[in-house]
């Protein structure tokens, strides 16, 4: 198996070394749940199988709602980087965004800008913005 190929095992993902983009958007950064908003279509995040609506669990280990923003965003550089998540569909019934089936979490225009840097390096598309 190639190492740009998704690891399945209990919902857990690898991006390997040569994965440069993941084409993530979260609606959020952490702490707190972290909700994917948006997946680029091509990108590694697609081929892995992730959708709107799907939680990340763990990222590299730990637990991503209990992360800093800053050290997310230092994990989400790493490679390999192995996310376990869980499914929109068992997800579902939880606050999520507008665009998922959920409310608009309405970020802070700081929070906002702090996801439109992470988008940028992580490859994914524009975060929510709320009007």
């Amino acid at each position: 198996a190639s190492s740009t190929a998704p690891v399945s095992d209990d919902d857990e993902a690898v991006a390997g070394v040569e994965v440069e983009k993941i084409g993530l958007a979260f609606a959020s950064l952490p702490p707190g749940p972290l909700i994917v908003s948006k997946v680029a279509a091509g990108q590694w995040g697609e081929q892995a199988g992730f959708e709107g609506g799907d939680e990340i669990l763990e990222v590299n280990g730990s637990i991503a709602a209990s992360m800093s923003a800053d050290d997310f965003k230092a994990a989400m550089k790493a490679r390999p980087l192995r996310f376990r998540r869980r499914p929109r569909a068992e997800v579902a019934g939880e606050d999520l965004p507008a665009e998922v089936g959920g409310p608009d979490p309405a970020p802070s225009a700081t929070r906002g800008a702090e996801l439109a840097d992470l988008q940028a390096e992580v490859g994914g598309p524009a975060p929510i913005q709320s009007a």
